[in-house]
């Protein structure tokens, strides 16, 4: 484990819908806030991509756009490239960092940054870094997307959290569970 990120367990490969451009100009729109266009090139990025199967679903459905990952874990970006070389994408770059490692040219200037569970994962550096890269690196009206895993939508998933910070040595194992 690093910065409270777990490394030697891959994690689910799943799709987040919420995170798709649209979802987000809508919520936005909601709450009375304009929305990116999407009708022309965009940049969007999700911190702890995992095995990149949302940036990679929606690269394929607006080409126009690009599309980055970033996670710690070289397992899951060796799978976002894998499935994005499959796919033919051309559109997609995913990094192997740590948050706290992020350069000034890893990631371009972003209109859409999502973010979803990475907080309850990291500790408060990393945490930190997170956050204040995402925040430099939007557009002014950029759409910033964060998840925290909360209870009580989480609660059910809580016991193989903890059961994994269990079986990591003490000495690696420094995250605030609370």
């Amino acid at each position: 484990m690093s910065g409270g990120y777990v490394t030697d367990t891959a994690y689910v490969a799943e799709y987040y819908p919420d995170h798709a451009p649209a979802h987000m100009n809508l919520a936005c729109a909601f709450n009375g806030f304009k929305p990116r266009p999407l009708d022309e090139p965009f940049t969007w990025c999700d911190y702890g991509c995992g095995n990149g199967i949302t940036a990679n679903v929606l690269a394929a459905c607006y080409p126009h756009a690009q599309f980055y990952g970033v996670d710690f874990m070289n397992t899951h970006v060796r799978t976002a490239e894998t499935l994005s070389l499959r796919g033919g994408l051309k559109n997609t770059k995913f990094l192997c960092k740590s948050f706290t490692q992020l350069d000034e040219d890893d990631l371009p200037q972003l209109d859409f940054a999502v973010m979803h569970g990475v907080l309850s994962w990291v500790d408060e550096p990393t945490r930190s870094a997170l956050l204040e890269d995402a925040v430099k690196r939007l557009k002014p009206g950029g759409i910033l997307l964060t998840g925290y895993n909360a209870m009580p939508g989480w609660a059910a998933k809580l016991p193989m959290r903890d059961m994994i910070y269990s079986l990591t040595p003490d000495d690696m194992n420094s995250v605030d569970r609370a």
